[in-house]
């Protein structure tokens, strides 16, 4: 059964049996294989791909792989309404079906990538999609949270049928708003050019906290605070490799596990880290050391006694 992320494979399989589809993702990984911000560059491109009749030829390629195979599940489905189309190391092309009935949340997040979105219309329902838009005018470096950075309201837009909307990593925020009929929306995102995304108060329009933008690095955080609820002593050596991870909050998940887990092994990588070229680990580092050491005393009294 064919679940699961795209692979190259996948993706050339699906993409080469479709002209307008295979044209454009060969521009794309071109023009976005030496920087993000030539997405930009795209937006003609992209509006094509919209007109193009693309998804009805999508469509009835998978309907046929199906009638083939009974057990064929598109790669790439994330839901019956999300469909991830090309997963590939410099972007990531989407569809998704929006529809009336269907929940809409009302939390804001930062997006970790620059992004084009469009919509196709879906035949007899020439509706567009509302959204609501927000602005951090203010969001480098963006791997760090200030409280004190609002977001400023930018009002409401309408995306109509074959038209473009762009979205700045760190820069813009957006809601999508309830449908009147279906709607397709395709968005197409280049890799991460923040390490995290941030979501804000919708009330206040502060920031709230902060999630990892890579799974990877978010499944590496998860493990480092897994590690030091069930691991042992010997377990600290094996994140070391860790704390010189590029993402500074998978440097620090790791440091604190290798303290809970061995504070003598960890000592070291704590006084190291308040030198870390993040601000949010260097404080938690500062602020860590003397508790560490306080600890390290007071077993060093406990030995002697």
């Amino acid at each position: 059964m064919n679940r699961g992320p795209l692979d190259a494979d996948s993706y050339r399989e699906r993409v080469q049996g479709i002209p307008a589809l295979n044209e454009f993702c060969g521009t794309v990984a071109a023009t976005l294989a030496e920087r993000p911000d030539g997405i930009w560059a795209l937006e003609p491109g992209f509006r094509s791909l919209l007109s193009s009749g693309f998804v009805t030829e999508l469509v009835a390629d998978e309907l046929r792989k199906v009638a083939a195979d009974a057990a064929h599940v598109p790669a790439g489905g994330g839901s019956e309404a999300d469909l991830a189309l090309v997963v590939d190391p410099v972007f990531v092309l989407s569809l998704r079906l929006l529809r009336p009935e269907q929940n809409y949340s009302d939390k804001l997040y930062s997006a970790s990538q620059h992004g084009l979105l469009g919509v196709i219309a879906v035949p007899g329902a020439e509706a567009g999609v509302p959204v609501s838009l927000f602005e951090q005018p203010d969001p480098e470096p963006y791997d760090e949270v200030d409280r004190d950075k609002v977001l400023r309201p930018r009002g409401t837009r309408v995306i109509q049928p074959l038209d473009v909307m762009r979205v700045r990593a760190g820069y813009d925020v957006f809601a999508i708003q309830p449908v009147s009929a279906p709607v397709l929306l395709i968005s197409l995102g280049t890799k991460n050019v923040s390490s995290l995304r941030i979501e804000y108060d919708p009330e206040t329009l502060r920031p709230s906290r902060a999630i990892a933008a890579s799974v990877e690095s978010s499944r590496l955080e998860f493990t480092a605070r897994m590690l030091s609820e069930i691991g042992n002593d010997q377990s600290a050596e094996s994140l070391a490799v860790l704390t010189s991870h590029s993402d500074h909050f998978v440097r620090w998940s790791a440091i604190r596990a290798m303290v809970r887990l061995d504070a003598v092994y960890g000592r070291s990588f704590v006084e190291r880290a308040t030198a870390d070229p993040h601000p949010h680990v260097r404080d938690a580092a500062v602020r860590a050391l003397p508790v560490v050491e306080a600890y390290l005393d007071e077993l060093s009294v406990q030995a002697r006694s």
